[in-house]
């Protein structure tokens, strides 16, 4: 039986003119999320990690091996190392380009910030807003407005899953982003693609789901576990 652990990235600065980067909270989830699991008996090898290659999954690695390895936070820890994969196959859709294809002004951080603003309620409007650019997108084919289809988008991520599965280690962590994970969970449960964004919005950042692999083919066995902060319910958080 192989065991993966699908691990979303800390937090970081939706909304803000670089989201590929942790927040303070971000680092800290990774970190606490690291000793939480060396506390439960719980490691990785260099060899049983694979990472996205965008940096906020890279910072996540760097705070989770921090604090697995008990050691104290550092946001300036080195580069990865050479013996942990990396695969772009584990990278997140591209929220800007999908915005932007709902409507134009919404393709820089600025653009959409502004239109927030001018609603009444801001949360409410920005649910609504990126449901209905998530929802076209799914619906839009191979539409040249978009830097990846959602049928290219699905292949990718069942080619980095597909990968994962043919490797010869037991226990695999995987750090990625809410999207992929929420795509694979719609897809090993077998709901419509319509609720791809309702398990989406749920998702915790830190957050852990496992794939178990066996004779049976592949089953989700947990979906979102954030227990290492429920004693800090200040470091529980979605985006």
């Amino acid at each position: 039986m192989q065991k993966i652990y699908l691990l979303r990235h800390g937090q970081a600065g939706f909304g803000e003119a670089n989201y590929d980067a942790l927040s303070e909270t971000g680092y800290r989830q990774a970190w606490r999320l690291g000793r939480f699991l060396t506390n439960n008996g719980i490691g990785f090898t260099p060899q049983q990690v694979i990472t996205g290659t965008m940096a906020r999954h890279h910072q996540t690695l760097n705070a989770l091996l921090q604090g697995l390895n008990q050691q104290p936070l550092n946001h300036a820890a080195g580069t990865i190392s050479e013996d942990i994969e990396q695969s772009a196959d584990w990278n997140e859709y591209d929220h800007h380009n999908i915005l932007a294809a709902l409507n134009p002004d919404f393709e820089t951080p600025e653009g959409f910030r502004a239109y927030l603003l001018k609603q009444s309620d801001a949360r409410v409007a920005f649910a609504e807003t990126f449901s209905q650019a998530v929802e076209k997108w799914i619906g839009a084919g191979q539409n040249k407005a978009y830097s990846e289809s959602w049928a290219d988008f699905c292949a990718r991520v069942k080619q980095g899953l597909k990968a994962v599965t043919q490797k010869q280690q037991h226990k695999l962590l995987v750090i990625t982003s809410g999207g992929p994970i929420s795509l694979l969970a719609q897809h090993l449960l077998g709901v419509e693609e319509r609720q791809f964004l309702n398990l989406n919005w749920v998702l915790a950042n830190c957050g852990i789901s496992r794939v178990l692999n066996g004779r049976n083919g592949l089953r989700l066995s947990s979906l979102n576990d954030y227990t290492a902060f429920e004693a800090t319910p200040e470091l529980i958080t979605y985006k």
